[in-house]
């Protein structure tokens, strides 16, 4: 059997940083010691990445331009299209710069 199809097996689970993900060296032993010292205090360190990722989905969810957006889209088929043009434009330029990242919980 040729060498090239037998699948390649790794032991757990090893994060791939280093150069080809244009992370540097030293940037690269800092996240592997930070993964160390994440699994000398038993925490696993790709749980608590998805755990964060899993945040940002939520923290997006419940945004106040999320929550408007949702809005608009449900009460802008009754309106005519010069109107919900011009909602829409208010909301964008005036509205969401100052209260779009505003979460409700």
């Amino acid at each position: 059997m040729v060498a090239a199809q037998v699948p390649l097996r790794r032991k757990g689970k090893a994060p791939l940083v280093g150069r080809i993900s244009g992370v540097s060296l030293k940037e690269t032993r800092a996240k592997r010691d930070d993964a160390r010292r994440l699994l000398a205090n038993d925490i696993d360190p790709s749980a608590q990445r998805q755990a964060g990722k899993s945040a940002l989905v939520e923290h997006a969810a419940n945004s106040f331009e999320t929550i408007a957006r949702e809005w608009f889209a449900k009460f802008s088929q009754g309106w005519v299209e010069s109107h919900s043009a011009k909602i829409i434009r208010r909301l964008e330029r005036d509205v969401f710069s100052w209260l779009g990242e505003i979460l409700f919980t």
